[in-house]
Order: structure tokens, then sequence, then C-alpha cells
């Protein structure tokens, strides 16, 4: 790669690509390709998923040739920025840390009519209906009430044979 090496010379097919100053935005996308990069060549390190992927046929050849592929195109639009800010990117890239995170629960209705919700939706949903259904109730035998019934089956919740109207369960205002 172009900024591990002070003395690398532009690939002939690059002779033409001249140098420009490159954006935050642009910058912040090829921070995202290098770390396409850096994750396929730590996964080829990986001897568990590498059993995994050389069991797919030609899967290890492909993972390969991703690695080779992207190493190949980071490179080159390296060539494309001034010498000054590759060496400030090379700086950046070394103390850069990647993660990888869940996004947020998603819908997918299937034939028993069920869905992914976030909890703390569920547990919103819950004190309001409490607070505005179950203070209304008699609070005698909640397992005959319809709502009594459904917060039961949705709350990990010990009533410890109590009603839901007993409970002092607060709704946050946001």
């Amino acid at each position: 790669m172009r900024y591990l090496k002070s003395d690398a010379k532009k690939p002939e097919y690059l002779a033409n690509v001249p140098e420009q100053r490159i954006r935050e935005v642009e910058l912040h996308d090829l921070f995202k390709l290098y770390a396409s990069w850096d994750a396929v060549e730590k996964v080829q390190e990986d001897s568990f998923f590498v059993k995994r992927v050389k069991s797919i046929p030609n899967g290890w050849r492909d993972l390969r040739m991703l690695r080779a592929i992207l190493e190949k195109l980071v490179n080159a639009i390296m060539w494309t920025i001034p010498a000054e800010k590759v060496e400030g990117v090379a700086r950046t890239v070394a103390r850069m840390r990647y993660s990888v995170t869940q996004g947020k629960a998603v819908t997918r209705p299937n034939e028993n009519n069920e869905q992914i919700v976030a909890a703390w939706e569920i547990d919103a949903l819950v004190a309001a209906a409490h607070q505005y259904r179950c203070r209304l109730c008699d609070g005698a035998n909640c397992s005959k009430c319809k709502l009594g019934k459904a917060l039961d089956n949705i709350v990990a919740f010990d009533r410890e044979g109590g009603s839901w109207s007993m409970l002092n369960i607060e709704v946050e205002d946001e």
C-alpha cells in the first residue's frame, strides 16, 4: 500500500490519474473501504472461519480475490491523494478501530402474526397500558382481563399473585 512505503512508485495504469484534494466525506468513504479490506484480512487469519469458507466450493479463492481487489482499490485511491495528505491518512488509519453493531429491532411478520419489538418500546407500552387501563379495573383477577393476559404474556414481571392494578408502574414522558 502506498502509505506503508515512502519510496513506492505510482503504478503505470494510474499514470494519467491526477492527484486532487480529498473532501471529508470522501475520506470517510475511504476509511470504510479500508475497514472492509482490513476486515477481510482479519477473516483470513481466523482459523475457524477459514475452515467454513474453505468448505464452500471456490470460497477460499473468492475471499482472497475480494481481499486483493479491495487492496488494489484502496491503494489506487491513495494515489489520487496528494502526498502530504497521504501521511495524515496513514497516521489516522493506524489509530482507527472498527466496530460492527446490530441495528434496531426489525419487524418481520410471520405465519403466527409475530414480530420483533425493542424491549424499551414494550416497557413503555406496558407502563402506559397499566396506568390508563388497569387503574379502571377492579384488579380482582388479571387472568380474566384481556389486557392482563397480554401483559402477562409479553412482560417477564412477577406480580407475586397480585394484580396489575396493584403495581406501581410509572410512565416516563420524554
